[in-house]
C-alpha cells in the first residue's frame, strides 16, 4: 500500500467518523429540543429500602401528550425522608417518543 493510498484512506476514516458523530449529536440535541414540558405536582412519595437506608420516589402527577391525567413515579429519589411535601409544583418534560419516561424539574 502506498503512502498516497494511506492517506486517502486515513482522510476517509477520518470524515466518515466527524459524520457519524454529528449525526449523533444532532440526534441528541433534536431530541432535547422535542421534549414537551407541562406543568405537574407530586401527589405522593413511593417508599422503599435501599442498602438498608429508607428512600423515598416521588409520583408525579401531571397532564400528558394526550391531554389525559397521568402519574408516573420519578426516576429520582431521595434518602432518609422525601424532600417535598405532596403538593409541590413541578415542571414535567416528556419525549413524545418515550412518554412513559419524565424528568421532573423540582423548585
Amino acid at each position: 500500500m502506498t503512502e498516497q493510498t494511506k492517506l486517502i484512506l486515513t482522510i476517509l476514516c477520518a470524515i466518515v467518523l466527524i459524520a457519524v458523530i454529528s449525526w449523533k449529536v444532532r440526534s441528541t440535541m433534536k431530541a432535547k429540543n422535542d421534549l414537551v414540558e407541562r406543568p405537574g405536582i407530586i401527589s405522593n412519595w413511593l417508599s422503599a429500602q435501599q442498602n438498608g437506608k429508607p428512600i423515598f420516589k416521588p409520583v408525579i402527577k401531571f397532564i400528558g401528550l394526550q391531554n389525559v391525567e397521568m402519574e408516573l413515579p420519578a426516576d429520582d429519589y431521595c434518602e432518609g425522608e422525601p424532600e417535598y411535601p405532596i403538593g409541590t409544583q413541578v415542571m414535567v418534560k416528556i419525549n413524545p417518543n418515550k412518554p412513559e419516561s419524565i424528568q421532573v424539574t423540582y423548585p
